[in-house]
């Protein structure tokens, strides 16, 4: 009897395992396909000190239930608060001017996980990056300082 408790708790804890992948695998996304060459011009502009206000232009990252707002044009803020880029999902049309803003007292970089477009090297406390993203595609990326912290911009036309 012993045994087959045993079998029982394996069998649900493979089903468990089966539906958690199959869930992060539905929810995950396509690599970046379109991105810009090495070095290409997309609009960069290094560190600055934050503005005075703050734009209210993020966007929330889409929930499976509900439909993906529309995109966002002219100017869009990711924040970096608590080791996480918010949003961490962020859709927006070509010529968008997206900024970070580091809020955390310790610094963070924006940083692509493939190519090189995203590069804002160290962002201490109160600094901000800034890039207008010119082609259309699924970006990527992290902080080279904390790669747990990931996020994902969409540029769609």
């Amino acid at each position: 009897m012993k045994k087959s408790g045993i079998y029982i708790v394996l069998i649900i804890v493979v089903i468990i395992t089966i539906v958690a992948y199959v869930m992060m695998k539905k929810n995950s996304l396509p690599p970046a396909t379109d991105m810009p060459p090495a070095g290409a011009d997309a609009g960069m502009s290094g560190p600055t000190t934050p503005p005075g206000t703050k734009p209210a232009t993020t966007a929330p990252a889409p929930s499976p239930t509900t439909a993906a707002p529309a995109p966002i044009t002219g100017t869009a803020t990711v924040e970096i608060r608590d080791s996480a880029f918010s949003p961490a999902y962020l859709t927006v049309k070509k010529g968008t001017k997206v900024t970070w803003e580091n809020y955390d007292q310790m610094s963070h970089t924006v940083t692509s996980d493939s190519g090189k477009l995203l590069d804002s090297g160290s962002l201490a406390e109160g600094s901000t990056y800034s890039l207008t993203l010119s082609t259309a595609g699924i970006y990527t990326y992290h902080c080279a300082l904390h790669p747990n912290m990931k996020a994902t911009i969409v540029v769609v036309n």
